[in-house]
């Protein structure tokens, strides 16, 4: 029996790619699935990111539009998603696709028994010289906190596809944009949960600035990872 798929995808301000983001998910899902639902979560977007996300949700009924009052940033908004999903496997998303979405299928089929796939870049390109700075640095400090957790997973921050049933167990204490993927992938690994690894071109179809790696978006990882180490030092995961 083919797996279904839900597909979370947060927009900010992405009134320009939107629509044809979602109309590429679309297309995607619906030739390697014959059942998913693409979730859109409007990030308070001050544009019409908005609107296009209800107009599309009229036009397409696999296409679910939800709406933050206030902007929650990347990383709860698809906690958001994951808990309003419905099917079997449940994965996320860019707005600027940075992840090929006729992929998904692939990588599931690889990893047919897996609770969760870790998908890695292959090569991260476009990131600036203090992107890639940051992203070192974070790699080093969940080596170092997290040496068992993290052991032979390269790439914890570009996504993960997670079967639906175990998401109650891996739902983050973490907030912000860098650590809510970890913390989902660490979770799993300390349950003795199923967890693969699958690699990926990391190739958008709409070239920008990246929106994470700000000394705020550090500093606030960085709390989140002590807090969490800290729960696992006294048992309280």
């Amino acid at each position: 029996m083919q797996n279904s798929i839900s597909l979370i995808i947060s927009a900010y301000n992405e009134e320009p790619i939107i629509e044809d983001c979602v109309l590429t998910c679309i297309d995607s899902l619906s030739t390697h699935f014959d059942d998913y639902e693409l979730i859109l979560i409007n990030d308070a977007s001050t544009d019409r990111t908005g609107q296009s996300i209800d107009e599309l949700a009229e036009k397409h009924p696999n296409v679910v539009a939800l709406h933050n009052k206030q902007n929650l940033n990347m990383g709860a908004s698809i906690q958001r998603g994951m808990l309003a999903s419905t099917k079997d496997y449940v994965t996320f998303n860019a707005a600027d696709l940075p992840f090929d979405p006729d992929k998904y299928k692939v990588i599931m089929d690889n990893a047919p028994e897996a609770d969760m796939i870790v998908v890695q870049r292959i090569k991260y390109n476009g990131a600036t010289k203090w992107r890639r700075i940051s992203s070192l640095l974070n790699r080093a400090l969940m080596r170092l906190l997290f040496p068992i957790l993290k052991w032979n997973i390269r790439d914890t921050n570009y996504l993960q596809i997670t079967r639906r049933t175990v998401l109650p167990f891996l739902m983050p204490l973490a907030q912000g944009p860098i650590f809510t993927w970890p913390e989902m992938i660490f979770r799993a690994r300390y349950l003795k949960l199923k967890v693969k690894t699958a690699n990926a071109r990391y190739i958008p179809k709409h070239i920008r600035k990246g929106a994470f790696g700000k000394p705020g978006d550090i500093l606030w990882a960085l709390k989140e990872m002590i807090n969490f180490r800290y729960l696992l030092w006294s048992r309280q995961i």
